[in-house]
């Protein structure tokens, strides 16, 4: 039977065994990819409590981080994965500036404190000499 499929579909004899294992292994054709490297320690899980973290503490630091991945996923990651992280979720970590022009522009902060995590809307460089991040 193997050696008629071969000559129908015009394969060799040794394509049809593959696939007929690979069939039988994983219920395709083709099997599987194969990942190289390390598996990532930030699974979407520890991802969305991070989220939830640094939503309920804006303030907090990145080992107050490693130390509430630790306490809830009992994960180590190094706090150097905390920055990569923020980063890549458009957050930083920045001393929010105040204009002392005049009283106005402090109500603008909306009750944040002055050092606090701000969402970045564009590149860092954007920034002329006396702007700041202001949410």
């Amino acid at each position: 039977m193997p050696a008629q499929i071969a000559r129908t579909i015009e394969c060799s004899l040794a394509t049809v065994y593959r696939i007929q294992r690979n069939i039988r292994c994983f219920g395709t054709a083709r099997s599987p990819r194969s990942t190289w490297g390390v598996k990532p320690k930030i699974t979407p899980d520890i991802l969305s409590g991070l989220e939830d973290f640094f939503e309920a503490y804006p303030t907090a630091y990145r080992d107050e981080a490693v130390c509430f991945v630790k306490d809830e996923f009992d994960v180590d990651i190094h706090p150097r994965s905390i920055s990569r992280l923020l980063k890549k979720l458009n957050l930083t970590w920045k001393k929010m500036r105040v204009l002392r022009m005049n009283v106005l522009q402090i109500d603008d902060m909306d009750g944040q404190a002055e050092d606090s995590l701000v969402t970045l809307e564009g590149p860092v460089n954007d920034l002329a000499d006396g702007q700041s991040y202001l949410q």
